[in-house]
């Protein structure tokens, strides 16, 4: 995959159980530019 460019971000999702019920749910997140810092991992 390719790095994301800065911004936020929004992961929306919904799972359905065998027996029909929905469950949704929902992410922010915001990507940030430069370079990691060290012990980070890329």
């Amino acid at each position: 995959l390719s790095e994301p460019a800065p911004g936020t971000y929004v992961v929306s999702w919904r799972a359905a159980s065998a027996d029909g019920d929905v469950m949704p749910g929902r992410i922010r997140f915001t990507v940030s530019g430069g370079a990691a810092s060290q012990g980070e991992r890329r």
